[in-house]
C-alpha cells in the first residue's frame, strides 16, 4: 500500500513541478514594444520603426522585416513591396532597467528603410483593396530561450514626418507636424 502512496505522491509532484517550469518559461518572454507609428524622414527619404525592450532580460536573436501589403476582395493578401532594411537583425538588447549604462550594449533600436518614399508612392495609390505596411520582428528571450514573433500593421495616417526622441517618442518635423496623406500634383506627400 505504501508503494502506491508513494507512486502517487511522486506523479503529483512530478506533475505540479512541470506545470511550474512551464508557467516560468510562459512568463519569461521578451517584451519588446514597437513605435505605434511610422517616421518619415523626408531629407533621407527613409522609413523608420523603433523597438524598445521592456523586459527584465537581454532579448537576443533579433529578426526584423517591413512590407507593403494588400488584401483583395476575397481576403488574400499579397506583398506589394517587400523592403531592403539597412539592417534587419541584431544580436541583442539589453532590458531598459541597463538604458543608463554608458557603455552597455543598447535597450531601443530604430530599423529603417531607404525605400519610404516608394513605399509611401505605392501605399497612397487609390484602389478598392485595402493596403498596410506591415513589420514583423521575432526575438528570443535571453534566459528562456522562448521565441515570440510580433507583427503590427499601419496604416497612411500612422505615418509622421520627423525622427525619434527618447523611448518611442516621436519628434515630428515644425512644418508638418501632422499626418502623411495623399500626394499633391507633383507627386510630393502633403501633411
Amino acid at each position: 500500500m505504501d508503494f502506491i502512496v508513494n507512486q502517487a505522491i511522486g506523479f503529483a509532484v512530478g506533475l505540479i513541478s512541470s506545470w511550474a517550469f512551464l508557467y516560468i518559461l510562459i512568463l519569461a518572454k521578451p517584451r519588446i514594444e514597437i513605435s505605434k507609428k511610422l517616421v518619415f524622414n523626408e531629407k533621407k527619404g527613409s522609413l523608420l520603426v523603433k523597438i524598445l525592450n521592456r523586459g527584465r532580460r537581454q532579448a537576443t536573436d533579433i529578426q526584423a522585416n517591413l512590407a507593403l501589403v494588400e488584401q483583395d476582395a476575397k481576403g488574400r493578401f499579397f506583398t506589394l513591396h517587400s523592403a531592403q532594411l539597412r539592417k534587419d537583425s541584431l544580436m541583442a538588447l539589453a532590458p531598459i532597467k541597463e538604458s543608463k549604462k554608458t557603455w552597455g550594449i543598447r535597450t531601443a533600436y530604430v530599423f529603417a528603410t531607404d525605400e519610404g518614399a516608394e513605399i509611401l508612392e505605392k501605399f497612397s495609390v487609390p484602389g478598392n483593396n485595402a493596403k498596410r505596411i506591415v513589420f514583423t520582428l521575432s526575438v528570443t528571450d535571453g534566459l528562456s530561450n522562448t521565441k515570440v514573433v510580433q507583427q503590427v500593421d499601419y496604416r497612411l495616417e500612422d505615418v509622421r514626418r520627423g525622427r525619434f526622441g527618447v523611448w518611442l517618442d516621436i519628434e515630428e518635423t515644425a512644418q508638418s507636424s501632422s499626418k502623411i496623406s495623399e500626394p499633391d500634383d507633383e507627386g510630393d506627400f502633403t501633411a
